[in-house]
Order: structure tokens, then sequence, then C-alpha cells
């Protein structure tokens, strides 16, 4: 899971790389923009006219890479496309989560259990059934900030993050 989710951000990364590039050149000083453009013979006298003549040949090689251009496009297309189905293959998958995992405390001394998934899903229309009218989403309705997770509930006065604690809470 760890290695597709960096895959796909690589994949990202490359893609966004290349928009950048993109983005520079369509858009740098001096670029020939309309029929120069997409004529080579005026973009050709355009780099030949904005070159010194020491650098004639060099100018002769834009010809050639002039002349590839539209091979070029395809070809980053080709590549776009290609990058964007492997980010899309690399992102989709289904969600793991096993909530049979689940550790919960049941003492202050380290004692914990592990709830069954029929146990969990029981324990969630209990809380809906009593908690959720003024916890609502694991929230405190009069505190929003006060949160229902371990953290928060050991936190608390008596701590509340065990179930031998919530449960002393209840009853008192």
């Amino acid at each position: 899971m760890k290695a597709s989710g960096l895959a796909s951000c690589l994949l990202a990364a490359c893609v966004l790389g290349l928009a950048a590039r993109g983005a520079v050149l369509a858009f740098a000083p001096g670029s020939a923009s309309g029929a120069a453009a997409r004529s080579p013979r005026g973009a050709q006298s355009q780099v030949a006219a904005s070159l010194p003549p020491a650098l004639d040949v060099e100018g002769r090689a834009a010809e050639a890479a002039e002349d590839a251009a539209p091979w070029s496009s395809a070809a980053r297309l080709a590549a776009g496309a290609v990058l964007g189905a492997l980010v899309l293959a690399a992102s989709v998958s289904p969600a793991r989560a096993d909530l049979e995992d689940t550790a919960i405390p049941v003492d202050g001394k380290g004692k914990t259990v592990n709830l069954s998934k029929e146990e969990i899903i029981r324990g969630k229309r209990l809380f809906n059934a009593a908690c959720a009218v003024c916890h609502v989403g694991g929230g405190t309705r009069t505190n929003q900030n006060v949160g229902l997770g371990f953290e928060e509930l050991s936190g608390a006065q008596p701590p509340r993050n065990t179930i031998d604690g919530l449960v002393d809470y209840l009853n008192a």
C-alpha cells in the first residue's frame, strides 16, 4: 500500500513537472506566436535573426529540431496519457480497514481486548442510539474542541480512555 502511494506521488510529481515546464516554455519572452509559430520558416528566420553570426551553426541545428516538433508534440501527448493512466491505475484500490485488529484498553494497567467485527458494529449501534444525541460525529455538542478519541479522553478527569473508566463515569 505504501509502495503504490509512493508510486502515485512520484508519477504526480512527474506530471506536474512536465506541466510546469510546458507552461514556462509557452510563455517564454521572445517566443513566436501566430503564423510565425506555426510555420517553421517564419520561426527559423526569427531565430536566425536573433542569433549572433558566430552561433549560426547552432541556428541551423535548431532548424532540424523545428522539423521534428510535430513528432515531439505527439510523444509528449502520449507520455502524458500514459502517466495519467498509471496515476489512475495506482490510485484505484479498495479501502483496507480491518476492524478485528482494533485493540481496546480495558483498564489502566495495560490490559487490552480485541473486539470482533460484530462487537464493534453492536457498539456503534449502541452509541448511535444512546450517545449520538449529544456526541454527533464523535465530538461534543457543547464544546466542539473536545473529542471522543483515546488521547482526548485520557486527559479528562476522571480518565475515560479505558472501558473500566468509561463504565465508572457513566455509572457515577
